[in-house]
């Protein structure tokens, strides 16, 4: 293993960060219709970009762990 292992730690920690996120957007679509500061937030569109991000970063994870773990 090389410096693929580093950057496949930071792709591993980046990857937790945006999954989170993108529950957050979740959680916070269910109670805006309650909380007035929350209300007019596209939580639908902050989702859909989490998930774009993630999907980016899933494909760069997974080719780094394949270079960091090449016999």
């Amino acid at each position: 293993m090389d410096d693929s292992a580093g950057l496949l730690h930071a792709l591993e920690a980046l990857a937790l960060g945006i999954v989170g996120k993108r529950l957050l957007w979740r959680s916070l679509a269910a109670i805006a219709p309650n909380l007035v500061a929350l209300q007019g937030t596209d939580f639908d569109e902050l989702e859909k970009r989490a998930h774009d991000q993630f999907e980016r970063v899933e494909t760069l994870r997974i080719q780094t762990a394949q270079d960091a773990f090449r016999i």
